[in-house]
């Protein structure tokens, strides 16, 4: 859910589980309160980009990435990492920017 700082740039007060704008319309949520799934904040594109505009602000991502594969060979266990880690920013017009992107690959065997 949007930090204190998120929440009061874009006006919002807390209800049963769910965030409304000042004039009482919901504006974002997190559906796995209401139904199994995982965490999210989804929130209304229009009033977002209204608030970004108005606050001549974007808002950035940081999305970090992780897989582990764990294989069992006749010699010994091999186990192999991937991150990525990942930079996006969105203007007040919707546009979407790639900032940076950065992958590591380690692969290491058992003993």
């Amino acid at each position: 859910m949007p930090t204190s700082n998120l929440a009061e740039i874009l006006k919002l007060s807390r209800v049963d589980g769910h965030y409304e704008d000042v004039n009482g319309n919901l504006t974002c949520f997190d559906p796995s309160i209401y139904e199994k799934g995982t965490c999210s904040f989804l929130i209304r594109k229009e009033y977002l980009l209204k608030v970004l505009e108005a606050n001549n602000i974007s808002i950035m991502w940081i999305i970090n990435q992780r897989k582990t594969i764990s294989v069992e060979t006749n010699q010994k266990p091999v186990r192999m990492e991937h991150e990525l880690d990942t930079i996006i920013s969105m203007n007040s017009k919707g546009e979407f920017w790639h900032i940076e992107s950065r992958g590591i690959l380690k692969s290491s065997k058992k003993s």
